[in-house]
């Protein structure tokens, strides 16, 4: 990975993390979630896919047997390099992440 690639992905997937957290950082960011990300899937882990192209971002949850998560991670992917950075327990995107988990397994 070059210098440049990776810093370039590494500055997407920070400012797509900051503009999550400035948008939905009210008490119910998961209301205004619904019309932000492309794509929501799970199985053993939780996947919101916030942009696609060049980068593609992802909010990606591990979830335990009972659907709750136990991990969460912003991930980014350009011209073949990936960059990840944790999501904090608690923040607003761990919160959304944590409203889809419980709303798959409700509907399961």
């Amino acid at each position: 990975m070059t210098g440049t690639s990776f810093q370039k992905l590494t500055r997407e997937i920070t400012a797509q993390a900051e503009q999550f957290d400035e948008i939905f950082a009210n008490d119910d960011p998961f209301d205004e979630l619904w019309e932000a990300p492309l794509e929501v899937t799970t199985r053993t882990q939780l996947v919101v896919v916030l942009c696609t192209g060049g980068p593609h971002v992802e909010a990606v949850a591990g979830l335990d047997n009972d659907g709750a998560i136990v991990s969460a991670s912003i991930v980014g992917y350009w011209g073949g390099e990936t960059v990840q950075q944790p999501v904090k327990p608690g923040s607003s995107l761990w919160r959304a992440l944590r409203e889809y988990s419980e709303t798959v397994r409700m509907s399961a």
